[in-house]
């Protein structure tokens, strides 16, 4: 791990998914899933065998998957991102349609609110607007602090159901100020 936080948020790299990265994706899974300090944490292989759990990144690298890495610039992964298209038979909680995918995002413990997760966003979704994906979706609890990055972008509400909110995001118009001053 890096000594301080200022030496590598100087040199934070985000990268695509490579195969090798199959494992880092289940971890960070597992951290979005017990993101809470209180939240008692089962080993992460019994965790993740959970059948709602167990299909997020079964298959990986499938048509339309997206992900991106951050390493702290020496090759540590210290968070991820991805994107995946769900069916109307197969799908997350938060399923908006078979055109929009589902965001995820993980950050390790000790590095987040440091930028990483904003980071990270900003690459995939630079990704997906690139790749012409029309809008992202996500779910989030509603007292989880990371809705307040989402909002920060411009994710909205979409619905709520037992505690958990679907938020959408319009690629078409999440595009940075300068740039929607300049089309």
């Amino acid at each position: 791990m890096p000594s301080t936080h200022k030496n590598w948020v100087k040199t934070l790299v985000i990268r695509r998914t490579r195969p090798d990265d199959a494992e880092f994706l289940r971890e960070m899974l597992f951290e979005t899933t017990y993101w809470r300090a209180a939240m008692p944490r089962p080993p992460i292989d019994e965790a993740l065998a959970r059948p709602e759990l167990a299909k997020v990144l079964e298959g990986w690298g499938r048509s339309g998957d997206l992900g991106m890495v951050a390493t702290d610039g020496q090759g540590e992964r210290i968070g991820a991102t991805w994107l995946r298209l769900w069916t109307r038979d197969n799908h997350l909680s938060g399923f908006v349609d078979e055109r929009t995918p589902e965001l995820a995002i993980g950050v390790r413990k000790e590095f987040r609110r440091h930028g990483v997760g904003t980071a990270l966003l900003l690459a995939v979704l630079g990704r997906a607007r690139e790749g012409g994906v029309p809008r992202v979706s996500l779910s989030v609890e509603i007292e989880n602090v990371a809705r307040l990055l989402y909002e920060r972008f411009g994710f909205q509400l979409h619905s709520v159901a037992r505690g958990v909110a679907t938020l959408v995001l319009q690629l078409e118009d999440a595009a940075p100020e300068t740039e929607r001053s300049t089309k």
